[in-house]
């Protein structure tokens, strides 16, 4: 039977503090990159809907300030 190493360093690679800093900053800074990516997509997704919706409300209110103007004047 053997042994596997799971953790073992690669042959080139000295294991030392220092390296194991510097992957983990590196892994940390690769994933807020990509989080900082989807977020963006989001936000690029929902631009569309939030100002039609926008349009929308922007519409009724003048509309609705427009039809009670007219009312007035009706009067």
């Amino acid at each position: 039977m053997s042994a596997i190493n799971c953790f073992a360093a690669e042959a080139d690679t000295a294991v030392s503090s220092d390296n194991a800093l510097q992957t983990a900053l590196t892994s940390f800074t690769d994933a807020l990159t990509n989080v900082q990516g989807n977020i963006l997509q989001f936000i690029v997704a929902a631009i569309p809907t939030a100002l039609a919706i926008f349009g929308v409300v922007v519409a009724v209110t003048k509309g609705i300030g427009f039809v009670k103007k007219l009312l007035g004047k009706a009067s």
